[in-house]
């Protein structure tokens, strides 16, 4: 997960939105709120709410009104977060301008082959990505805008706010505690088949159980290449650490957690998944986190991850004081609300 990504999470609570149209035109007819030469229009606010609602899976209107009655209290109060939303964007674009910074493309690409990759789908196979990002509520165009954005806001972030990395152990270890303490974490990696070739996953599965460590390793890696047509060397076959592969999709019944795998050892069966996939599954590392200390901790790619996580939230603040500023500076304008906005849930 980038820094930008989880930031965006720990700051606004949810993945923003770039599906919006933020060009506008040069008299917008229903501003909702102004400041510098931006104005955000109604029509703009209203889009995000539907691309947000649609990726959170509140497109139900009573899901969506109890949403927003617990975590904001109103309509208004929701669409004021929205346009500060909005406007956060829209000023970390014109810092971007201002400090010269561009979107790293090259960043941007890697990191939607790995995506493609990670959800088994070729890098050709255009229809299957979109189908893919359909059921997150997004297009492929308007993920891309999502991750350009996110390139350019660490980017203005590192440019302007002062990171260090000191007592970055200590961080790490609080973080642990705070967070995993006394919890077994496990790492996996799976190779999905299509229902229709179930007997050719469970032919998969027995030759596997006759192979151990490395050997095991290696002929699974192998294995993903052959079913997939994917390269291997993409890690499409890795799907994270407990905290962070889609369980619902892959495990909906929670079989992986249940099944509390060794490291090097494999599920002793086929995970059907809610994507109509099932899936051969090995449990690559397990970390017991028993009076954890982040610098004995042998898993690398575990202590990566705690990293990204902990100097993240640590730098959370920063960024959110920084934003704050920006507003501030920009002495945002916000319109009332007309009566008669889609997303109301005082109907």
């Amino acid at each position: 997960m980038s820094l930008a990504r989880w930031l965006r999470i720990v700051a606004i609570g949810a993945v923003v939105a770039l599906a919006v149209a933020l060009s506008g035109c040069s008299a917008p007819a229903n501003p909702a709120a102004t400041f510098g030469n931006h104005t955000i229009t109604e029509d703009e606010v209203t889009a995000y709410t539907a691309s947000y609602r649609a990726q959170n899976g509140l497109t139900d209107d009573a899901d969506w009104k109890s949403y927003v009655s617990l975590s904001y209290g109103d309509t208004k109060t929701w669409r004021e977060e929205a346009i500060r939303v909005l406007a956060d964007q829209l000023l970390i674009k014109d810092k971007a301008a201002e400090l010269g910074i561009t979107v790293n493309n090259e960043a941007v690409e890697q990191r939607i082959a790995a995506e493609k990759a990670k959800a088994g789908i070729a890098a050709d196979d255009g229809q299957a990505w979109s189908n893919h990002l359909a059921a997150q509520g997004l297009t492929p165009d308007e993920f891309r805008k999502r991750l350009e954005y996110s390139s350019i806001e660490e980017q203005v972030y590192r440019a302007e706010l002062n990171f260090t990395n000191e007592l970055e152990s200590e961080l790490c270890t609080d973080y642990i505690k705070s967070n995993y303490s006394d919890q077994v974490m496990h790492h996996y990696w799976a190779i999905p088949f299509e229902k229709a070739d179930e007997q050719r996953a469970a032919a998969c599965l027995a030759e596997l159980k006759g192979l151990s460590g490395d050997a095991l390793r290696n002929r699974f890696v192998q294995l993903y290449t052959e079913v997939s047509g994917n390269d291997a060397s993409a890690s499409g076959y890795d799907i994270g650490w407990d905290f962070l592969y889609a369980e619902s999709t892959i495990d909906p019944d929670i079989a992986l957690r249940s099944a509390q795998l060794a490291g090097g050892e494999l599920y002793d069966g086929l995970l059907a998944g809610a994507d109509g996939k099932v899936r051969v599954a090995l449990c690559d590392e397990r970390v017991e986190l028993v009076n954890p200390d982040y610098d004995a901790i042998e898993s690398e790619s575990f202590k990566n991850i705690v990293r990204t996580y902990a100097l993240a939230t640590s730098w959370a603040a920063q960024c959110n004081d920084y934003l704050s500023k920006l507003e501030q500076a920009a002495n945002i304008k916000v319109v009332e609300p007309p009566s008669n906005l889609p997303y109301a849930i005082e109907k």
